[in-house]
C-alpha cells in the first residue's frame, strides 16, 4: 500500500525530470520484511529488462560480503565457466556484479555462441541426464 505521493525534480539532459516519492508500508525481499520504504517512483522502459532499483535506504538493512562467484554462461550448444567477485547480500543470497562484469559476460556468451572458443580451457565433458533415479 502507498501512503502519500510528494513530487520531487531531478535536472536531466533536457530539462527537469518531475516524479512520485511514496511511502511502501512494506517490502519484502527473501526473508526480510522493512516497513515504511520512502521511494522514487519511475517509469522504465520494458526495454532496459528489470523491474527496478534498490537504493540504500533498503541495501542497507542487508549484510554483504564479496565473494568469488562461479558462474556458468551459456551461448548456443556451448557453456563456459567463469569466475568473478560479486557482492552477496547474505540474508537473501542475491549477487549484485558491476556493470563491467555484466558487460564481460555478455561478451563471453557472445563468443560461446559464435564458437569462437580457441583461447578457452577446456574442462572436460557435458552430459544431458535424461533418466531419474540411477
Amino acid at each position: 500500500m502507498i501512503l502519500n505521493a510528494r513530487r520531487i525534480s531531478f535536472p536531466i539532459h533536457g530539462g527537469i525530470l518531475r516524479v512520485p516519492v511514496v511511502t511502501i508500508t512494506e517490502l519484502r525481499i527473501g526473508g526480510l520484511r522493512i516497513a515504511d520504504v520512502t521511494a522514487v517512483v519511475l517509469d522504465f522502459s520494458p526495454a532496459l529488462k528489470f523491474d527496478g532499483m534498490l537504493g540504500m535506504n533498503v541495501l542497507k538493512q542487508f549484510r554483504m560480503t564479496i565473494e568469488t562467484d562461479t558462474k556458468l554462461l551459456r551461448g548456443g550448444r556451448h557453456i563456459a565457466v567463469v569466475k568473478v567477485h560479486a557482492e552477496v547480500y547474505l540474508r537473501c543470497g542475491e549477487r549484485l556484479y558491476p556493470q563491467e562484469i555484466v558487460r564481460y559476460f555478455a561478451h563471453i556468451r557472445a563468443k560461446l555462441k559464435r564458437q569462437e572458443t580457441a583461447n578457452f580451457q577446456p574442462l572436460g565433458q557435458s552430459f544431458l541426464v535424461t533418466e531419474q533415479g540411477g
